[in-house]
């Protein structure tokens, strides 16, 4: 008979994120990870915030070199037992769209042998069981529910927004053994008295509304695409729209408590693509993680390949485009301070960025890639995007009181004479450079099986109108 024996680690699940980084503070007193590890041996609830600033010394050999990354979806970075949680997760989360229902993975059998008398020791028992757990698996139980968790929910799949992860998620690790053999079950549950919802939801009713409600608004957006578009077409698109329909909100930014629930939206994608307005007072408006989340979820039903990173305090997107990458933020195309919150007024400047002009443009680190889970980004192209289809760009900035004259992306790199003045001169030399360039690194625009002048002219119609 196999003998059942519960080891608890109760978590507060967080990411990182503007969301989690704005509304919840480093704790007092950080730990290290042989600290974390001792309590949850013990069978200590651990919030996850300790977890996330434990000093860790030594990490599971997990994490790929970024010029190996081909993929823009973080499971294929997955271990082979990861993958298997990450699919249950899968096949099951809409179970708890009522608010309230576990999850609970079950490992397979996995040949061991086990010591018994220390199984059962109530002072020896949990330490040996995550011994035997990380022996098995290859990391211990925190990084390897943190790794698929965080994946799932946290980068590939932001439809499913109705999960509040910074709202608590509790975290139970069961295990069930013989002299041979053991296996663990996985528990999620709703942290005591409480919901999986965000605070801005109160029924499943409400939360099933707003998921055929956002379907389709995405099928809408998406549906009026023109045929044969290109994916830079579709990027462009989405981050027009986006920006078109929304506001920053200040509000859920700045405040540390909450007294309006609706600012909970802010942090979910149906803000952006439901909620949203241009008016910088609703309460409703997405902050980064609404917009990054829904740029997403459009990118996803169009075809184009894109996923999520995070920073300690910001969320924005990767694109691939012809088998490199490319940053592109539709928060920071949506202008938001005082002088340039103008409604209708969309910055390009940075729409598939390479790695050089990003960190021209951000010199505050908001886009220095910090994710939990021992997950990688892939490496970013040196060049622009439209640099790396041949044409030339004046990567010169200017600033002023701390800021980058706006919009440098759209008019500064044409000035090809460097007069600081916009002419007909420049326009014309650039078409020209535009229309000499390799065929191989440029696109026929116009589809007349011809790559030429007019393709330099459909293309700039395409970037700046």
């Amino acid at each position: 008979m196999k003998k059942f024996i519960l080891i608890t680690a109760a978590l507060t699940m967080l990411w990182t994120g503007t969301t989690f980084a704005q509304r919840i503070e480093k704790p007092d007193k950080t730990y290290t990870a042989e600290e974390i590890n001792e309590r949850l041996a013990e069978g200590e609830s651990v919030p996850f915030i300790d977890i996330l600033y434990a000093e860790q010394n030594e990490l599971p050999d997990l994490m790929a070199e970024p010029d190996s990354i081909t993929s823009t979806s973080f499971y294929d970075q997955l271990t082979v037992e990861e993958k298997k949680y990450y699919d249950f997760i899968d096949k099951n989360i809409d179970t708890t769209l009522d608010g309230i229902s576990n999850l609970t993975y079950e490992t397979d059998d996995f040949e061991a042998n086990v010591d018994m008398d220390t199984y059962k020791d109530s002072q020896l028992g949990p330490a040996y069981i995550t011994e035997l757990f990380t022996e098995i698996i290859g990391e211990d139980p925190v990084m390897f529910v943190r790794r698929a968790f965080f994946t799932y929910l946290g980068l590939d799949h932001p439809e499913k927004f109705w999960i509040d992860t910074s709202h608590g998620v509790n975290i139970n690790l069961n295990s069930m053994a013989t002299t041979k053999s053991i296996s663990f079950s996985v528990i999620i549950s709703p942290r005591e008295n409480l919901k999986y919802y965000p605070e801005c939801y109160t029924s499943e009713a409400q939360v099933r509304s707003d998921i055929a409600a956002m379907d389709k608004k995405v099928d809408e957006i998406v549906s009026a695409i023109p045929e044969n578009a290109s994916d830079f077409y579709k990027v462009k698109y989405f981050t027009e729209w986006l920006t078109e329909h929304n506001s920053y909100n200040n509000t859920a930014f700045e405040s540390k408590e909450y007294t309006d629930k609706n600012l909970y939206y802010a942090y979910i994608a149906p803000s952006a693509l439901l909620y949203g307005s241009e008016d910088s007072t609703n309460a409703r408006n997405p902050v980064c993680e609404g917009y990054s989340e829904a740029f997403k979820i459009l990118c996803d039903k169009a075809g184009v390949e894109t996923m999520c990173l995070t920073s300690e305090n910001h969320k924005w997107n990767v694109v691939k485009l012809n088998g490199k990458f490319y940053n592109s933020d539709p928060t920071w195309c949506d202008p938001v301070s005082s002088d340039d919150n103008i409604p209708g007024i969309i910055k390009y400047s940075f729409m598939l960025l390479g790695s050089r002009m990003t960190n021209k443009i951000d010199d505050s680190g908001e886009h220095d890639i910090s994710m939990n889970g021992n997950l990688i980004a892939p490496a970013i192209s040196e060049n622009m995007y439209i640099q790396d289809m041949g044409f030339p760009i004046y990567e010169g900035l200017e600033y002023g009181e701390g800021k980058y004259s706006f919009p440098f992306f759209t008019y500064k790199y044409l000035d090809i004479d460097d007069s600081s003045d916009l002419n007909t001169d420049d326009i014309r030399e650039l078409l020209y450079q535009a229309a000499e360039i390799k065929p191989q690194t440029s696109q026929d625009f116009n589809g007349n099986d011809v790559i030429d002048l007019s393709d330099a002219i459909k293309y700039m119609k395409l970037m700046f109108i």
